[in-house]
């Protein structure tokens, strides 16, 4: 009988934007089943780079943002 190799999963970029935090079902799933050689997940350098990336713009959007509120509160005499 062959020897059977799990299935290869690789993950796109897409899939790293919808969840940057990996903190959904899905993920928790795919890592239980790689832990236990179901399947085996293969993350490309550059999908980490890019969602290494996109986190940084996001959170650097929302710190811009907060900032801006912050001030408008401040002007409105709201610490």
């Amino acid at each position: 009988m062959p020897d059977r190799h799990p299935p290869i999963v690789v993950v796109d970029t897409t899939v790293f934007w919808a969840d940057l935090r990996l903190a959904g079902a899905a993920w928790g799933q795919a890592l239980v089943l790689a832990k236990r050689g179901a399947l085996q997940l293969q993350i490309p350098s550059v999908v980490i780079r890019e969602a290494a990336r996109h986190y940084q713009r996001q959170t650097a959007d929302a710190d811009r943002d907060i900032r801006k509120l912050s001030g408008t509160l401040n002007r409105l005499g709201i610490d």
